[in-house]
């Protein structure tokens, strides 16, 4: 992607993409990020639906809802959230089939090994997929954007440990991504993570509204990465959230907040990621982060999905913006794939 500290150099590898992104994707990103846009306007209908169709909680789903709000971060786990349901064994046990029979890849990130393709397909016979949609968890991702959800993106990785002392690199450096306004993520844990696993951390009240939401702020269309240290010597420790836990623990976090993770010296760490964002993510609108089947609506399962689940993995319609200017958006995704 684009880097702003090094225009000239990028200009003059890829004229057409630099341009593209200077002019079109920066200044359409900064209004769709700014409040009045997000809010009254690109996120209109969906805060209307919201409104329209507000569900009870479960009690366990009011509690992580309380805490997510107040702090960009809360905790669960499976055996709270679907109690009886045996849900982490038939997550472990898919996870295992798949480990088993999956050429591994690194899409990306040399320190993280991914059982689904770069772009997955959204296949509602998936047992993480199916848990996504229930209102133990959508519900929780609905009523902390205050408007109902759209799937983005989900993943499912195992990182791999590298050797003490390595320099931490990508996402295992503290940063904001740079999705949405609001990012809200679960992370669900398949195996044991302690600290030499590479557990996800997070600094809590660092998300919109929290009191260290202005520190390394996002930049739209970017993100935004903390300098060395900077994070440790301003933030008190009691205010960073170490993520260790048993098989199982199921972390919430908006992504906007200053985050890391990924840096194991000891062991491997299994983790699930499914992403949400509002219907004014520009990257949502944008890039379909996974690949619907074409019959997926003629499936029963699809059927059996609440209305808000069904808007959420439906893609969005492109603005007129992106219609007039969707063959210059493909020449430049096809010169980054291939």
């Amino acid at each position: 992607t684009f880097c702003p500290m090094t225009p000239f150099k990028l200009f003059l590898k890829n004229p057409l993409a630099t341009l593209y992104h200077l002019f079109v994707i920066h200044p359409y990103a900064m209004i769709r990020h700014c409040h009045p846009v997000w809010y009254f306007v690109a996120n209109r209908e969906s805060r209307k639906l919201y409104n329209q169709n507000r569900i009870s909680l479960p009690p366990v789903s009011q509690r992580i809802a309380r805490e997510f709000k107040n702090h960009g971060i809360a905790f669960s786990h499976l055996d709270e959230l679907f109690p009886g349901e045996n849900m982490l064994i038939t997550l472990q046990e898919y996870t295992a089939r798949l480990r088993a029979g999956a050429e591994m890849k690194n899409n990306g990130k040399q320190f993280l090994q991914f059982l689904w393709d770069k772009i997955p397909v959204c296949d509602l016979a998936n047992p993480f997929l199916n848990i996504m949609f229930r209102p133990e968890i959508h519900g929780i991702m609905n009523n902390y954007l205050g408007m109902w959800a759209k799937w983005y993106f989900f993943t499912l990785n195992v990182t791999i440990p590298v050797a003490e002392g390595s320099k931490p690199v990508q996402s295992q450096r503290w940063h904001r991504d740079s999705d949405d306004k609001k990012v809200p993520k679960i992370f669900i844990y398949l195996n044991d993570v302690d600290e030499g696993a590479g557990p996800f951390m997070s600094v809590a009240n660092s998300h919109y509204g929290g009191k260290w939401r202005y520190l390394f702020p996002q930049r739209p269309p970017h993100g935004s990465r903390a300098p060395w240290g900077a994070v440790e010597a301003t933030i008190p420790k009691e205010e960073i959230r170490v993520c260790t836990g048993r098989a199982g623990t199921v972390v919430f976090c908006d992504t906007t907040t200053l985050h890391r993770g990924g840096y194991a010296t000891t062991s491997e760490r299994i983790m699930f990621t499914g992403v949400f964002a509002s219907s004014a993510s520009y990257k949502y609108t944008l890039h379909q982060g996974m690949r619907m089947p074409r019959d997926i609506k003629a499936s029963p399962l699809y059927a059996a999905l609440s209305p808000a689940a069904r808007y959420a993995i439906t893609p969005p319609e492109p603005s007129w913006l992106m219609r007039v200017l969707h063959p210059i958006r493909r020449h430049r995704e096809a010169e980054k794939e291939y």
